[in-house]
């Protein structure tokens, strides 16, 4: 579910169709139907609505049109994220990190920033700027202005597998909160180069020790 103006909602489902609901007339009207499974889907601050597929992203263009970047072999798109300057990052199937840069109404510069060794499951930004980006194996932290040499952490020094991360977006000293494939829900803070992780799991009260996705509100 993603905001796509401010009185209408892009809804998605499982059968990769796509629709506009408008709030005020509590409608919804059927826009497309996609080949490729929608994997994510993410809006940016006017309101232009990206889509990852299995095979390509969709940008709100109005109406959407495909993008398919000839310069990149795989786009399997696991995850988006846009920054504050309206550019969106893609997050791979095969480990790459994309960023997009929008040069006309339709014309777009994909630029391969960062290769990590695991699928990319989620990208956010916190409030301070940085990039995080969990993949199946660990977890990176860019700085704002740069995607190299990242901070490279794993949970707790073990193998858990992450598959969604949100940032809570409270205070300088937020939290980053991660969903884990058998070892639960950690909430981690930065200090300087060090993260700080307190894990909770099924002792805790968690339900399930399996998360696959954190909502956001």
């Amino acid at each position: 579910l993603t905001r796509n103006g401010e009185q209408s909602l892009c809804i998605t489902n499982k059968r990769n169709e796509v629709y506009s609901y408008d709030l005020q007339k509590n409608k919804s009207t059927f826009l497309f139907q996609t080949k490729e499974t929608i994997q994510c889907a993410v809006s940016d601050n006017n309101y232009h609505v990206w889509l990852g597929t299995s095979d390509g992203v969709w940008h709100d263009g109005t109406p959407l049109k495909p993008l398919w970047p000839d310069s990149l072999s795989s786009m399997n798109v696991n995850a988006i994220a846009v920054d504050e300057h309206k550019s969106a990052y893609l997050g791979l199937q095969d480990g790459s990190i994309v960023k997009t840069s929008q040069l006309g109404d339709n014309d777009f510069r994909f630029e391969c920033i960062f290769q990590t060794a695991a699928p990319v499951r989620t990208i956010i930004h916190d409030i301070t700027g940085k990039m995080w980006v969990s993949t199946t194996q660990e977890l990176l932290v860019f700085e704002s202005d740069s995607c190299r040499s990242p901070l490279r952490f794993r949970l707790n020094s073990t193998q858990a597998p992450m598959y969604d991360i949100v940032s809570s977006g409270c205070g300088i000293d937020e939290d980053i909160w991660i969903g884990t494939h058998g070892y639960g829900l950690f909430s981690c803070t930065l200090s300087g180069k060090d993260l700080h992780c307190q894990r909770i799991s099924v002792s805790e009260g968690l339900i399930s020790n399996n998360i696959n996705s954190l909502p956001r509100d």
